[in-house]
């Protein structure tokens, strides 16, 4: 069958989404993945064949539920899995309400959940649906088992700055430290429905952003004291996927021993660390999963903080504790195993692939399992270059038609016709390139070698440039 794999956010993502393409490949599907202009927007025009699309999320916005009726009616078969996953909050509830209706969820063929954190919920809320959420883990946290050490053995972090040991702080400032102006943040949360979904939600989010500003300068501090207080070690800042790398270094100031570093997926630079500092961060649950010792900086409390990740961490809340305590971490004689047991639970309760098949497995055997006739046809690599070859000439004659018509039509009536100047701000507002700048040949060809090195699997996988920002996954076996 063909399988189409849009990807919003490629730091977030393509490992993860790359993951379940390798396995579908290697049972003879093919699989387009990439960016939404390649997978979603093709499907909306009804370029691409018939197939599954694997969306990233229900949101249950007027465009979209628009979107997942024209596609399910042209004959696709839709399933998600929401990559913003709601693991950092202790209840479930509001995210819920607010990422999902019943009329999007009606949509979907499948729905794969994270663990019983958010099916539960999800099937008590949906219960007339409730048969379509499947409780099989994420595939990004298939990246956090044993299995997968060899894969990141592969990756080297010293290429990026001197040998040594190092501290890693991942961060969690989007809406601060981004590209984005928060006034559009709040506009595009609006117009998706998402305050009238939840009528508090649109003043708590000025208390979070309240709150993340305050903490922001905590932890200037904490890097600035780290730096001095241990200048043997690097201080790795690790931005959230959003978040600017320019903005952390004109906050910190020029300190020898500290880098600010977005290069290669976030679970390779916890696999290499000797400790994870954090706040409120799903990084805390990956660094707890594979044992690396870890921190939640907490230097006040505040009810608009993630608890959950800073649950499976030793808290920590003033500078004096936090030296003595990276001393001890540092030593050879600090055990972890105590805060280890206590995280247990919340792990499990929260991903449901931590031990026995991988979700990426799991999410194949669904779509397998799925009776739709769509789902017979398979499309060639071939078939698919030529799909796309035709689509580009005849946008290129559409696109040439349309400037002779504008060149002939004078500036006032050019205007008119294009529509008002709100209209296109709106529609900027959701247009979000900082989030998926590009995507090159070596990064997946590498993503493949180090799957086949780590796993022993996806010989016969082969993958194919399809566009800009996007790859076709297949089996040789199944080129032609």
């Amino acid at each position: 069958m063909n399988i189409y794999i849009p990807i919003e956010i490629k730091a977030r993502e393509l490992e993860g989404r790359f993951l379940i393409s390798a396995v579908a490949a290697e049972r003879g599907h093919t699989v387009i993945l990439g960016s939404k202009s390649d997978t979603r927007n093709l499907c909306k025009k009804k370029v691409l064949p018939p197939g599954i699309i694997h969306d990233k999320s229900l949101t249950p916005s007027n465009d979209s539920l628009k979107y997942f009726e024209q596609v399910v009616n042209d004959g696709y078969v839709l399933t998600s899995q929401d990559e913003e996953a709601g693991v950092t909050l202790e209840n479930y509830t509001e995210f819920a309400k607010t990422r999902y209706n019943h009329e999007s969820v009606s949509f979907a063929s499948k729905i794969f959940c994270w663990g019983r954190h958010d099916s539960e919920t999800l099937k008590k809320f949906y219960n007339e649906n409730a048969h379509k959420f499947v409780d099989v883990g994420s595939p990004r946290v298939d990246y956090w088992r044993e299995e997968f050490k060899l894969y990141f053995n592969k990756f080297n972090v010293h290429k990026y700055f001197k040998d040594g040991p190092y501290i890693l702080i991942p961060t969690n400032f989007p809406i601060l430290l981004g590209k984005d102006k928060i006034w559009n943040i709040f506009a595009r949360q609006r117009r998706a429905g998402y305050f009238s979904r939840d009528l508090d939600r649109e003043f708590k989010l000025h208390n979070t952003i309240s709150y993340n500003y305050r903490l922001i300068g905590e932890f200037v501090k904490l890097i600035r004291f780290l730096s001095e207080e241990f200048p043997e070690l690097s201080i790795v800042i690790r931005p959230h996927p959003i978040e600017l790398e320019d903005a952390w270094e004109k906050l910190i100031g020029e300190y020898p021993n500290v880098y600010v570093i977005k290069k290669g997926g976030v679970s390779a630079w916890i696999r290499h660390c000797s400790l994870l500092i954090n706040n409120g961060c799903t990084t805390a649950f990956e660094a707890a999963a594979i044992n690396v010792p870890r921190i939640a900086y907490r230097p006040f409390e505040s009810d608009y903080e993630y608890e959950m990740p800073n649950k499976v961490c030793h808290s920590i809340s003033s500078l004096d504790m936090m030296k003595d305590y990276i001393i001890q971490i540092l030593s050879d004689n600090f055990d972890n195993e105590d805060l280890n047991k206590a995280t247990n639970k919340i792990l499990h309760s929260r991903f449901a692939n931590l031990k026995g098949k991988l979700a990426a497995d799991k999410i194949v055997d669904e779509w397998e399992s799925i009776d739709h006739p769509s789902l017979i046809e398979q499309s060639t690599v071939n078939e698919l270059i030529k799909i796309k070859e035709d689509y580009l000439k005849n946008e290129k004659k559409t696109n040439l038609k349309f400037k002779k018509y504008l060149a002939k039509v004078k500036n006032k009536i050019i205007q008119k016709d294009i529509g008002n100047v709100k209209n296109v701000k709106k529609e900027k507002l959701l247009h979000n390139p900082h989030k998926f700048i590009d995507l090159k040949d070596k990064e997946v060809t590498g993503l493949l070698s180090r799957l086949r090195y780590s796993l022993n699997r996806f010989q016969e996988v082969k993958v194919q440039r399809f566009g800009e920002k996007s790859f076709i996954v297949y089996s040789e076996n199944h080129k032609n």
